[in-house]
């Protein structure tokens, strides 16, 4: 900071340098020459480590002696996996930090899915399985296969990720190259990949003899929607099989009849089954509204998953995004509002969470306003407390000391008419947590970070 500072002709104020400093980095992110990390005011002069970590964490999901693809959480934030002696940082603190922003990343590209168990949470990557199905290659129920161009094994890996955050859609059985989903309806639906050449590749798609058309096409809906966006040209092309004997019909002999205007034939194999050629009508309907709501709800599943392991690297770093300013009669609302914001991966300094038993209130209580870059000072239906003005007058002096740490007052559920605000937060603009619109949690967000949430 001072070495850019040097080289200002006159020096400007200290936020408006800071302003010009991170604009600085900002155009050289876009060009790949350092990377910002998402907490911290941490910035990586070796953007390649991410790429070394990731790939050094993926190894090591493969090589999971089960042949199940996944690591451990704990090991991956903890750089417990093999990684290149001369690739590694040797500063541990550095390294967590960077760790942390590994496994951001890997859940952000949705390479990899965050799964808690019993005793643990892992880390699955869906593209690393190597056990074999019981009954591979074949697929029983093979419904519709998918040719498209494209990198295959990101297009799966996405796509089992999405599916298994759908929640219409369980994660059952992962194997190498394959995986199958319970359907909220009914159902065991599977999709299974193969590479057909270099740069191309084939989806198939397969269900169990319980699950529903309407599951089958919602299924297939969604899997259509994901390579039409993440693939090159798709061709599809349905099977057509014997429901007596299993016996599949070539794709030549299927196009070779529908040619010549047939649509049903009788298996050539057993005689006794009339296969049907061509698709009847649509008995089910539109289904895009449920797609609409899958690609939603796997959204917003990958959006907590990455705020969770944010959350996590930004406690570690004693770095948080506002200090909760509060009456403790009004607590049950102010616990609600922090749930809210580390949802988004906003970190709020709350005394329950933040004091430890035995230390001194006053004083950690004055530190975590000292550590935190915003404040946000709740007035509710109780009033403000004695501790509650105290607190304020610490952040009126801490806001007057750096012009760039934001005050929002909040004005809280159930409080009658205007409150009277101190005279301090009269300057700063107010957020009403007693109206809808505009959404009150979405406008506090806007005030900690600067951004608003809906122009992220």
């Amino acid at each position: 900071m001072h070495s850019f500072r040097r080289t200002q002709l006159e020096a400007p104020p200290t936020d408006e340098l800071a302003d010009k400093f991170g604009a600085c980095i900002g155009r050289l992110e876009s060009v790949g020459v350092v990377r910002r990390m998402s907490y911290g005011d941490y910035v990586l002069l070796r953007p390649e480590l991410l790429d070394s970590y990731a790939s050094s964490l993926v190894q090591a999901a493969k090589d999971e002696p089960d042949g199940l693809g996944f690591v451990k959480e704990d090991d991956a934030l903890e750089g417990n996996f093999r990684i290149p002696k001369d690739e590694r940082l040797t500063n541990p603190q550095q390294e967590r930090i960077l760790l942390n922003a590994v496994v951001q990343e890997l859940l952000r590209r949705e390479i990899a899915l965050k799964e808690v168990t019993d005793r643990e949470v892992d880390l699955i990557f869906p593209s690393q399985f190597t056990r074999e199905r019981p009954d591979a290659p074949r697929l029983p129920g093979q419904d519709v296969v998918f040719t498209f161009d494209g990198h295959l094994y990101s297009i799966y890996s996405t796509l089992a990720v999405r599916l298994s955050h759908s929640r219409f859609f369980e994660r059952h059985e992962m194997w190498h190259n394959s995986a199958t989903y319970k359907a909220d309806a009914g159902g065991l639906c599977g999709i299974a990949i193969r590479e057909v050449e270099e740069g191309k590749g084939e989806l198939a798609l397969f269900y169990d003899e319980s699950a529903i058309p309407l599951v089958r096409k919602q299924f297939e809906a969604y899997v259509v929607e994901h390579l039409q966006q993440r693939a090159g040209e798709v061709a599809t092309r349905r099977v057509r099989r014997c429901g007596l004997c299993g016996y599949t019909i070539p794709d030549d002999l299927v196009r070779g009849r529908i040619e010549r205007g047939k649509q049903k034939m009788t298996c050539p194999q057993c005689d006794d089954f009339v296969i049907t050629l061509v698709d009847g009508p649509d008995e089910v309907g539109d289904v895009r509204p449920v797609v609409e709501q899958m690609n939603s709800n796997a959204d917003a599943r990958r959006d907590e998953d990455v705020a969770a392991t944010t959350l996590r690297g930004k406690r570690e770093a004693g770095d948080y995004d506002v200090f909760l300013c509060h009456n403790v009669k009004d607590k049950p609302q102010v616990l609600e509002i922090a749930q809210e914001l580390e949802a988004r991966g906003i970190l709020p300094w709350l005394d329950v969470h933040d004091i430890q038993p035995g230390s001194r209130w006053q004083q950690e209580m004055a530190k975590g306003i000292e550590k935190s870059r915003s404040a946000a000072v709740l007035i509710g239906p109780a009033g403000p407390g004695p501790w509650h003005e105290a607190e304020m007058e610490l952040i009126n002096d801490w806001s007057a000391r750096n012009r760039s740490r934001r005050v929002i007052p909040v004005i809280l559920d159930g409080t009658e008419s205007e409150p009277e605000l101190p005279g301090f937060l009269r300057v700063w603009s107010t957020v009403d947590m007693r109206t809808a619109d505009p959404d009150p949690i979405e406008q506090l967000i806007w005030g900690i970070t600067g951004q608003h949430p809906r122009w992220a």
